[in-house]
């Protein structure tokens, strides 16, 4: 990765990965493992691979705020065809991914082919009609708001029940969920967030914000309007999103904290930093940047906190291994009013030594830890306040690269149902 503004969103595979990062390679699924809950993810998360790569390739055309790929009746490409633009699926994949990803391992997965059908798929923008109606097969009603702005563009998904007679005086929760960085806002659908939405009847917010501090104007502006016109829960709005979206929650549950019962940062780190292949930190050409000590202090409120990544995602935002990673895992702990206290050296340690596998994952001490099977292995840790409630989560996917997963937009709503505020 050279500029964070090319890499950052090379990839958005709509896909999970599952096998363990490191192993060796081999041409059969990885084996089956003991987990404290099995689940089985049946319903598919629909499209989209966006190509942005670098040195100015690309597989799409834009203009303004509507993305075109490639003519979904195509053909299918497998793995290591080449598409028009020279590139292969595999291609996109492994720019994504650390050195250490069993590739092999994923590819002959259940997941890994899931991810090529995918990548097969393409995406037409806002106004694609079979978008609509997807949704609404899943009793979410789509609409596409400002669209002459494209600086300010957004989506809404309102479940079909809001409008039903007998819940007339029924208040719904309401939920962001924030793309990434060069991705038009109805990628964003293609995360797996909103399928999660429907099922627990959240209306849904995808905006639009360009860089700069626009995510804290839409924010605010999106909050307003929608609280005003909708039947809106107050006590139950949440945050989330992929990559750059991943960061701007963190940022809001402290620069918006008045606003939000929870948020969850996927793939990015509890610090919102970001690296390169060799370790160098990379600084965001839009958004916030890395969190520091004053923006914890703009807090007013407590707002719990998840961060979820891939253990093999390019950008190596998992485990906890360097002094700014376990200085943004203690800001949390202390900003949420839990007693505990991490070091780089009991980091080191437990990634070397630690014998509960998910703080030898993860490199963080952990109040308790649970590993779960959803599309892949999630390695999940917790710290409870002294009343008990879960304030801060850590989640490592197995084998997972910069990429968005059903799994984890799961793991982020179960967290969402905890908190109100």
């Amino acid at each position: 990765m050279k500029k964070l503004g090319n890499a950052l969103a090379i990839v958005l595979l709509s896909a999970l990965m599952i096998g363990g990062c490191g192993q060796s390679q081999s041409e059969t699924p990885a084996p089956t493992q003991e987990t404290e809950i099995q689940e089985n993810a049946t319903q598919e998360m629909n499209e989209v691979e966006t190509v942005a790569v670098a040195e100015g390739e690309s597989g799409m055309e834009t203009e303004g705020n509507t993305v075109v790929t490639w003519n979904p009746n195509d053909d299918f490409i497998e793995w290591d065809e080449p598409r028009s633009n020279g590139r292969t699926p595999l291609d996109s994949m492994l720019a994504m991914a650390s050195d250490d990803l069993d590739v092999t391992r994923f590819k002959y997965s259940e997941i890994g082919a899931f991810a090529l059908d995918t990548m097969n798929r393409g995406f037409t923008g806002n106004d694609d009609s079979a978008s609509a109606e997807y949704w609404e097969r899943l009793g979410l009603i789509k609409s596409v708001h400002d669209e002459d702005d494209e600086d300010h563009v957004w989506a809404l998904y309102v479940p079909e029940s809001y409008y039903e007679e007998e819940n007339k005086e029924r208040e719904y929760p309401l939920v962001f969920i924030w793309h990434g960085l060069n991705n038009q806002i109805l990628v964003a659908e293609q995360y797996g967030f909103l399928e999660e939405a429907a099922d627990k009847e959240y209306i849904a917010v995808l905006p639009w914000a360009t860089g700069g501090d626009d995510y804290l104007e839409e924010t605010e502006r999106l909050y307003a309007l929608l609280t005003d016109e909708y039947r809106i829960d107050t006590s139950r709005v949440y945050s989330t999103g992929f990559s750059l979206g991943g960061q701007t929650s963190l940022v809001l549950a402290l620069e918006k904290s008045e606003l939000f019962a929870a948020v969850a940062g996927c793939g990015m780190s509890a610090g919102g930093v970001v690296y390169d292949a060799d370790y160098n930190e990379v600084e965001l050409p839009v958004g916030h940047g890395p969190l520091t000590e004053e923006d914890f202090a703009k807090a007013t409120e407590i707002v719990p906190a998840m961060v979820i990544a891939g253990d093999c995602d390019v950008y190596h935002f998992m485990p906890v291994d360097t002094e700014d990673k376990v200085w943004a895992v203690n800001a949390w702990l202390e900003h949420e009013g839990i007693d505990s206290e991490q070091s780089l050296e009991n980091s080191l340690d437990l990634l070397e030594n630690g014998e509960d596998e998910v703080e030898k994952k993860i490199g963080v001490t952990f109040d308790d830890t649970q590993i779960r099977s959803i599309d892949g292995f999630y390695y999940i840790g917790r710290f409870y306040n002294e009343n008990g409630e879960n304030m801060f989560t850590m989640a490592s996917l197995e084998n997972g690269i910069h990429t968005t997963s059903r799994g984890m937009a799961r793991l982020a709503f179960e967290f969402f149902e905890q908190h109100t505020k």
